[in-house]
């Protein structure tokens, strides 16, 4: 998995991405991380659907820290990035192959074309794949613990929680990532052999999902009326 996860790297290094423009759609989130940096204010400014959010506030510290350029920026994503191919080979386990084979798949994701284009960006969609695939691992993590361990349910509740809190942080990103806890948490609702208490973690998670997802939605709408 770390030799997954240093991929990204690689491709950094052969592209050196140092021109101070914007790539595709990442100078209107450029933008809004450095506005976070500046005034500490989050602003949706409605160029795209993403709603980029916790990603402008990643950013920021680098901003302050560093001073602002594309690439500052744009670096201070690289670490998301790396994350997400190496949480690739997780799912990859957990759904039967062997060690080798996940971390095929994963490095088959890394060196994809769709993956090293947007790896020297400051693009979203490596960033909520990091925490969509987090908050997967999580929420899969405390149903095994609750099948295998009933015992440790208190455990079980505890990775719940972290995979919910990255599922409502990535949907603030983009916005498909808030679907992962109110779907997963449903489907843990109904599986067979799960203690009653996490049953019941996992229709309040999946409330939470959904209340979350309404109230970003809600406070980005008004943003874009204002």
């Amino acid at each position: 998995m770390l030799l997954c996860a240093a991929l990204p790297l690689a491709a950094w290094a052969v592209a050196w991405p140092g021109a101070e423009a914007g790539v595709i759609d990442d100078f209107s989130y450029t933008h809004m991380a450095k506005e976070v940096a500046a005034d500490g204010r989050f602003g949706y400014d409605g160029w795209s659907t993403a709603l980029v959010g916790a990603q402008a506030w990643w950013a920021a510290p680098a901003i302050r820290l560093c001073g602002f350029s594309f690439t500052v920026v744009r670096l201070s994503v690289l670490p998301l990035a790396c994350a997400a191919c190496g949480l690739v080979a997780l799912p990859a386990r957990r759904s039967g192959l062997p060690r080798e084979d996940a971390i095929f798949v994963a490095a088959l994701t890394g060196l994809s074309t769709p993956f090293l284009q947007l790896v020297p960006t400051f693009m979203t969609d490596l960033p909520s794949l990091c925490l969509l695939l987090a908050s997967l691992a999580g929420l899969a993590r405390g149903a095994e613990l609750a099948a295998a361990r009933p015992e440790r349910i208190a455990a079980a509740i505890g990775w719940l929680a972290v995979g919910t809190a990255g599922g409502l942080v990535g949907g603030t990103i983009r916005q498909a990532v808030w679907l992962a806890v109110p779907a997963a948490t449903a489907t843990l609702a109904v599986l067979p052999g799960i203690p009653g208490r996490m049953r019941a973690a996992a229709v309040a998670c999946g409330v939470i999902g959904v209340g979350g997802q309404a109230g970003g939605r809600r406070g980005i709408g008004r943003q874009a009326n204002a």
